[in-house]
């Protein structure tokens, strides 16, 4: 599970939208239960993964305000290369995860945003 806020207090979780594994699915934050479609890895070619497919910029555009998909794994691509730091954020192509405007309720889409210290772009692994 990774969970949203900096802490896991949040109660809130990244999740796919609809609880499909359907192409192109949108990446969004909902109350965590664990179920499949909330066990995001981050693997050893540094792919997050989840449901046999990765977290994927759409067309590899890092613009801020860029939504966050589920595609086809393909590990030797930029827009599926992640990394956490020190500071628990999320990074792909020189951009981190955040959410939208801190708000961390059920349903909010996942964005991409320019890397900032604010508690929108922490997350929590946690193992399941």
């Amino acid at each position: 599970l990774i969970v949203a806020g900096g802490n896991t207090q949040t109660g809130k979780c990244l999740d796919i939208a609809g609880g499909n594994s359907e192409l192109h699915a949108q990446i969004q934050l909902f109350r965590c239960h664990g179920n499949e479609n909330q066990q995001f890895e981050l693997n050893n070619d540094n792919t997050l993964r989840v449901m046999g497919k990765c977290l994927d910029i759409p067309d590899s555009n890092a613009r801020d305000h860029q939504y966050i998909q589920l595609f086809t794994c393909r590990p030797e691509q930029q827009n599926q290369q992640y990394s956490f730091d020190q500071h628990d954020r999320i990074h792909v192509m020189g951009k981190c995860l955040d959410v939208p405007n801190g708000n961390v309720v059920n349903n909010n889409p996942l964005q991409l945003f320019r890397c900032h210290n604010q508690l929108s772009q922490r997350f929590t692994l946690i193992p399941v």
